[in-house]
């Protein structure tokens, strides 16, 4: 009997409690914002010339603006420029960078070259004659080709 009295009792306060909260702020005043309780106090003179100074504000506002506009304007040619040079800067910079490489590799090439030519004359070689060449008449009688490969194959035939 006890539980199902306390079942009733509990939602019947919570509904007074809920009842008395309401009447409560129902019977409270709206409050208006200090602002506009010193606007309802203000004189209509200095609102008058409160105005008038927005307005001037308003005025120097804009010709700040227009002159912030103008000098942005100038910043993007000013900008524009730069890029411009800058390109050109680059494109000369690539040139200068082939001819250099240019100059690097003809420097190296003659290098390899130098050293390869220098090594074969200090290689004794033996020389040889094109059959197109002319043989000199004062070394006829030497043989004008090199018979190296035919001496090997005459001794080796040789018991």
């Amino acid at each position: 009997m006890r539980k199902v009295w306390s079942i009733f009792w509990i939602p019947t306060a919570i509904l007074l409690m809920l009842c008395v909260t309401s009447v409560v702020f129902a019977q409270q005043k709206p409050t208006q914002p200090k602002d506009l309780q010193y606007i309802e106090t203000v004189d209509l003179r200095e609102l008058v010339d409160a105005v008038k100074d927005l307005t001037r504000n308003v005025k120097v506002l804009s010709d700040n603006q227009k002159e912030l506009t103008d000098n942005v304007k100038e910043l993007t040619k000013s900008v524009n420029n730069i890029n411009t040079r800058m390109a050109v800067v680059e494109e000369r910079t690539t040139w200068i960078t082939a001819i250099l490489l240019i100059i690097l590799a003809a420097i190296f090439g003659g290098v390899v070259t130098y050293f390869f030519s220098n090594r074969r004359k200090k290689e004794k070689r033996i020389p040889t004659v094109n059959a197109l060449d002319e043989v000199p008449k004062e070394n006829q009688d030497e043989r004008p080709y090199d018979t190296r490969a035919e001496d090997e194959l005459q001794t080796e035939g040789d018991p």
